[in-house]
């Protein structure tokens, strides 16, 4: 009896790789989320045509990509699109959020998204999430459990230099359901940025950032329900001692209404640590004022991801150079309160060391 040899369409071999877009110009920025069905959606920032633009491609678990060759058209407006981000939205497609310019020089945030068979279910070339005056960047997302995301930025729409951070959920028809704009989830004095967004579990969302407000600076953070209401008192202060500045925070949900938060550090010496912390789902501060250290090795530790361990606890991955003569690839498991799980390696396994340079980390879990 014959039986059918189904063959998978992955390569094997480094030096050929599976092709998701082999078109002209220049493909780059790209970011990735699974699909829910053992493959993943990618997205990038495309030049082929004129200016900048963003385009989406799926692969599917066999390593075989799913929509139209070189990929789907995300955003081709005027202008140019930069910096996008995405997250699946729950059935199968994503929603991708980038910064563009087609209203002009200043930036603004948009937002498409996309279903399972890569076409746009929101307006052509994106719904507007923010296109306030002033610039806006660095956006990020967390979806809202529902097909639509909550959306946080960088905005410089009252300072040119100290800028602020903002919010804005859309729902899974494209529509914001906040103030026009967003809202604020920070407008002290100081320069407030770096924001990060995880789900709470709940239907609302954690938003985190980097505070330089007179002597309340530090990481700080706020948890929002689905109607913008501020679901704690006070954006609380998760780290806020025992290092001279602290910077560029993720954020990863714990599973129990509160987040996983990581950051770099500048400690007295001047170098750069890794610097842990966890909230609780009503705010509470779970690893003291000064957090748990990570990574305090020598030289300067930076681009920290955090990833589940799927046990209540995290793993953490970053770019380190205390060999002194190259950056590295660094990662350490921690259980839910701080601790670390791989003893032998106490301020982090080498994940890739060598004499050549390693750029920024991506991680995912395995579950």
């Amino acid at each position: 009896i014959w039986t059918p040899v189904v063959e998978a369409s992955w390569s094997y071999d480094p030096q050929v790789n599976n092709p998701i877009c082999a078109e002209t110009g220049i493909q780059s920025a790209v970011q990735a989320v699974g699909d829910g069905d053992g493959g993943y959606i990618a997205v990038w920032v495309d030049t082929r045509g004129i200016g900048t633009d963003i385009r989406a491609q799926r692969v599917d678990a066999a390593g075989n990509v799913s929509w139209v060759a070189d990929g789907v058209t995300v955003c081709s407006a005027g202008g140019n699109q930069s910096a996008p981000r995405v997250i699946g939205d729950g059935a199968g497609g994503a929603v991708v959020v980038w910064l563009d310019t087609r209203n002009g020089p200043e930036t603004d945030i948009y937002a498409q998204r996309i279903d399972a068979d890569g076409a746009a279910l929101w307006a052509a070339d994106g719904v507007a999430v923010c296109a306030a005056a002033g610039n806006q960047y660095a956006a990020v997302l967390a979806p809202d459990g529902a097909g639509g995301a909550y959306v946080a930025w960088e905005d410089l729409r009252s300072s040119p230099v100290d800028g602020d951070v903002f919010a804005q959920l859309v729902n899974s028809y494209g529509a914001a359901l906040w103030a026009s704009g967003g809202v604020a989830l920070s407008d002290s004095t100081g320069a407030q940025c770096s924001p990060a967004a995880v789900c709470d579990g709940s239907g609302g969302a954690i938003f985190v950032w980097s505070d330089s407000r007179p002597l309340y600076g530090g990481i700080h953070a706020t948890r929002k329900d689905a109607a913008g209401a501020d679901v704690w008192s006070t954006t609380s202060s998760l780290l806020d001692g025992g290092a001279v500045a602290w910077g560029n925070p993720t954020a990863l949900a714990d599973g129990w209404g509160g987040a996983f938060i990581a950051c770099e550090a500048t400690m007295g010496s001047g170098e750069l640590d890794i610097i842990g912390q966890r909230v609780s789902a009503s705010g509470a501060v779970l690893w003291g004022s000064g957090g748990a250290a990570i990574c305090d090795a020598d030289g300067d530790q930076w681009d920290v991801l955090l990833v589940s361990d799927d046990a209540g606890g995290a793993v953490a991955a970053w770019v380190d150079e205390r060999s002194g003569s190259s950056t590295d690839i660094y990662a350490l498991r921690v259980d839910g309160w701080g601790a670390s799980q791989w003893m032998v390696y106490p301020s982090g396994l080498p994940v890739s060391s060598g004499s050549d340079d390693a750029g920024a980390p991506a991680m995912t879990a395995d579950g």
